[in-house]
């Protein structure tokens, strides 16, 4: 289930890329981000949030510089996009949600890519990236298992009791959506679930003696995968 939503993931990652690559391209190779505008839109949203003293000083340095006049090239973009996601996680996996969400924050405020002076050439691949990004930031708020494969913060061992035998059923749905009814990743999810059963039932490797009651109680809830 975890190789299914990262293969989703990494897919929806190199469309992303792609898209931010064709906007440098467009701009007769000069990445059209304006740096300055990004440092000052992340301080603002940080502020707002009362997040400011929560932020990385790697992030900050990296925004100091920015903030200074260095223009922004695509290469710097990008190594920015996978330090923020680096820090995200890092503070997820110490359990400190004040630094995840400050780089999260200036991570929003990064892929709503900022730009002087944007043209009419520009700004239908510019809101195309935008969207793209959107979309992916929507999809991991919205399936908690998807962002856990992504970021990492669920050992595999764990994840298919957390997420699926004792996932809430509208979060289970989600899964299902995400992955795609039929998907290899569903089918282990459903295999996943009717092994749980056996096991609680008494039957494990195919031997044991079926305990009904055990069976009965353990499959309560968990129909909707």
């Amino acid at each position: 289930i975890i190789d299914a939503y990262r293969k989703l993931d990494e897919g929806r990652s190199a469309e992303n890329t792609s898209a931010y690559k064709a906007l440098e391209d467009a701009n007769g190779g000069q990445f059209p981000v304006d740096g300055a505008t990004l440092a000052k839109n992340a301080e603002a949203a940080l502020g707002k949030k009362l997040k400011t003293e929560f932020l990385p000083s790697s992030i900050k340095s990296q925004l100091d510089r920015f903030k200074a006049g260095e223009p922004m090239t695509f290469e710097q973009f990008e190594a920015m996009r996978t330090n923020l996601a680096a820090e995200i996680r890092k503070a997820q996996r110490s359990g400190d949600g004040n630094a995840a969400q400050a780089a999260s924050i200036v991570r929003e405020q990064l892929e709503n890519l900022p730009m002087a002076g944007e043209t009419a050439a520009l700004k239908p691949l510019a809101d195309k990236a935008r969207s793209l990004a959107k979309a992916r930031f929507d999809a991991l708020k919205k399936d908690p298992a998807y962002r856990a494969a992504v970021d990492d913060t669920v050992p595999a061992d764990k994840f298919l009791e957390k997420f699926v035998i004792n996932g809430h059923n509208k979060n289970v749905r989600t899964m299902v959506d995400t992955l795609g009814v039929g998907s290899e990743g569903h089918q282990h999810m459903a295999a996943g679930a009717i092994n749980w059963l056996s096991d609680r039932a008494g039957i494990v490797d195919g031997r044991g003696n079926f305990s009904q009651a055990n069976y009965n109680k353990a499959q309560i809830g968990r129909a909707h995968v």
